[in-house]
C-alpha cells in the first residue's frame, strides 16, 4: 500500500496540493549541537567515534568541535536536498584527504553554491593538490541507523533513508580486474566505483549499524509453523536467486515471465495493475528503457508460509547501467505460490525505483484488471486499514497495522522500519492531513491463513483539495497472522498508476 510512500517516490508527478516541502537546492542547515555530535559518532562504532575528533554544522559554517585523539574524524555531511544528512567517520589516511573533500563541499553548499559550482571547485583543488587522493587505502564508515542518503546530490537523486550500514574503502587506482571482479559482476554486497581513476573507491555492505543492531536483512518474524519446515525457505530463497541471476544477465524482461504464474500481477512505476503472464510480458517488452539495466536482487527476508503453499521474498534491488559506472538502489516485492509440479512460481512482484514516469512506455491492449468478488481475511484487514487512515488519519492507521519489525518501502526506495519510524515519517509535511481511500483489488493467502498479499489501488488528495488534484497509486502489502491472532504487515510497498479515465 506504498499510498504515502508511492507519493515520495513520484513527487514530480504529484499534483501541486501533495507536492512535499522537501526538495533540492535546500541550503544545509545546523542542528543543536549535541545532536549533531551524535549523529556524527553514529557513523562508527564507538569505539572509533569516541576519541575522533568531530566536525559540526554552526550557523558560521562548518566549526570544530571537539579535537580527538585517534587521527580519525567523524561529520555530518549534506548535500542540496531537504532533509540529508550523511554521518561519516573517516580513519586516519580518510582524514587527511576523504575529509578535506567533504568539508569543502559542505562548506560551498552552505555558502549557497550549486552542485555544478561545487564539482567545479573539487575539481580546481584537485588540480592546485590542495586536496589529494588517498596515498594508501583509506576507509570512511557510514554505518549509522539514522544516515538519511540520496541516491545522487543532483536534482534527480532520490530518497533512500537509511539504505545499507556499509564502508567506503578508497583504494587508488583499483581495478575490477584487480579485486577479483568481472567487468559487469554480479556480487551485490560490494561495488566498485570509478574502476582504475585515483578515486576508486570500494563499497562494501556490512551487516550491523555501528550500534551493534542488525541491518534489514536480519532475523525476521516468520509464520509460526515456518521454522518446522526449512526445506521451502531454501527452495524458495534458491528459486529467487534463479530469477536474480537472469535478470542480471538478461534484463527484467527476460527474467520475470519464465518464473511466472498464468495468473501473476505486476507492479511496474507508472503502469496500471497488470495481470496475466502474456500482458507482463508484453508490457516489460515495450520498457526499452529497461534493455541498459542489470538488476540483482538482494533479499531482506525470505519467508514461506507454514504449509509452504505460499512465499514472500523483498529488499532491496542494485541497477547497474550499461553505459558508465553509475549504480543505483531500488525495491522489490514478490510473492511466491507452489505450482503443481511443486515448484515455486511468482504470483505477483513489484519493482520500485527502475523507471520515471517519462521512460515508462505503455502498449496498447492492455486489459484493465477487475475487483475479485469475495473476502478473505487479508482482504479484510486491510479495509479495516482503510478505514482507520480515512477516520483517524493515515500516521496513524500506518502505525496500528504495521508489524513491529514491519517496512515501508517508498517509491524513492526508501525504507522506514518499524512502527515508530513509519509514523514520524508519514507526519512530515502535507500528506500527514491528506485524505485516503484504498481498496484491495487482487489477494493471495497461504491454504494455513499465516501469510497473505493484498494488492489494490489508492487514491490520495490534500485537505480541502478539489478531486480533479487526487494522486493515484497501486500497492503491494504483505500480511503476517501475529502471536495474538492479528494480522499486520510485513511489508508496504508499490508506485503510482495513471489517472482512471472519467
Amino acid at each position: 500500500m506504498i499510498r504515502l510512500a508511492t507519493l515520495f517516490g513520484f513527487a514530480a508527478a504529484a499534483p501541486p496540493a501533495l507536492a512535499q516541502s522537501s526538495g533540492h537546492l535546500s541550503w544545509p542547515r545546523p542542528l543543536p549541537e549535541a545532536e549533531e555530535v551524535a549523529l556524527a559518532m553514529s557513523a562508527a562504532p564507538r569505539e572509533i567515534s569516541s576519541a575522533a575528533t568531530i566536525y559540526v554544522l554552526r550557523a558560521s559554517g562548518p566549526a570544530k568541535a571537539r579535537e580527538g585523539t585517534n587521527g580519525c574524524t567523524c561529520m555530518v555531511a549534506r548535500d542540496l536536498h531537504e532533509g540529508s544528512l550523511y554521518p561519516i567517520c573517516f580513519d586516519q589516511e580518510a582524514s587527511a584527504t576523504v575529509f578535506r573533500q567533504e568539508l569543502l563541499e559542505l562548506r560551498l553548499r552552505f555558502e549557497g553554491k550549486s552542485e555544478a559550482e561545487v564539482k567545479r571547485a573539487v575539481a580546481a583543488a584537485y588540480a592546485k593538490r590542495t586536496l589529494r587522493p588517498p596515498a594508501r587505502p583509506a576507509i570512511s564508515y557510514m554505518m549509522s541507523p539514522h544516515q538519511v542518503l540520496f541516491t545522487s546530490p543532483l536534482p534527480e537523486g532520490r530518497r533512500v533513508g537509511a539504505w545499507h550500514p556499509h564502508l567506503m574503502i578508497s583504494l587508488p587506482n583499483a581495478t575490477q580486474a584487480q579485486l577479483g571482479l568481472a567487468p559487469q559482476s554480479g556480487v551485490d554486497f560490494m561495488q566498485l566505483e570509478r574502476s582504475g581513476e585515483p578515486l576508486a573507491q570500494l563499497i562494501v555492505q556490512v551487516p550491523h549499524w555501528s550500534d551493534a543492531t542488525p541491518a534489514a536483512a536480519a532475523a525476521p518474524s516468520l509464520p509460526a509453523g515456518a521454522a518446522a519446515n526449512p526445506a521451502a525457505r531454501e527452495t524458495l530463497r534458491l528459486a529467487e536467486r534463479r530469477v536474480s541471476e537472469t535478470a542480471h544477465a538478461g534484463g527484467l524482461s527476460q527474467a520475470l515471465p519464465p518464473a511466472l504464474a498464468s495468473d501473476a500481477v505486476l507492479l511496474l512505476e507508472g503502469a496500471p495493475l497488470v495481470r496475466g503472464r502474456d500482458a507482463i510480458a508484453q508490457l516489460l517488452q515495450a520498457q526499452t528503457a529497461l534493455r541498459e539495466l542489470q538488476l540483482s536482487w538482494i533479499p531482506f527476508r525470505v519467508i514461506p508460509s507454514g504449509d509452504g503453499s505460499l512465499g514472500v521474498t523483498f529488499g532491496s534491488t542494485t541497477i547497474q547501467r550499461s553505459q558508465g559506472n553509475r549504480v543505483d538502489a531500488g525495491r522489490y516485492m514478490t510473492v511466491w505460490r507452489r505450482g503443481d509440479a511443486g515448484a515455486w512460481q511468482i504470483v505477483a512482484h513489484a519493482q520500485i525505483g527502475l523507471l520515471t514516469p517519462e521512460q515508462l512506455v505503455l502498449p496498447a491492449g492492455l486489459a484493465a484488471v477487475t475487483r475479485e468478488e469475495g473476502s478473505n481475511a487479508f482482504a479484510a484487514a486491510d479495509l479495516a486499514f482503510a478505514k482507520m487512515a480515512g477516520d483517524s488519519g493515515a500516521p496513524a492507521a500506518f502505525a496500528r497495522y504495521i508489524a513491529p519489525d514491519g517496512m515501508t518501502l517508498a517509491g524513492t526506495g526508501e525504507l522506514n522500519i518499524g512502527p515508530a519510524a513509519v509514523r514520524a515519517r508519514m507526519a512530515e509535511g502535507r500528506l500527514a492531513t491528506a485524505h485516503w481511500q484504498w481498496h484491495p483489488v487482487i489477494t493471495f493467502a497461504a491454504a494455513s491463513g499465516e501469510l497473505g498479499a493484498t494488492i489494490g489501488e489508492a487514491e490520495i488528495r490534500a485537505a480541502q483539495a478539489p478531486a480533479s488534484d487526487a494522486f493515484y497509486s497501486k500497492y503491494l502489502t504483505i500480511w503476517l497472522r501475529q502471536p495474538d491472532g492479528s494480522l499486520k504487515f510485513l511489508v508496504d510497498g508499490g508506485g503510482a498508476r495513471p489517472r482512471p479515465s472519467p
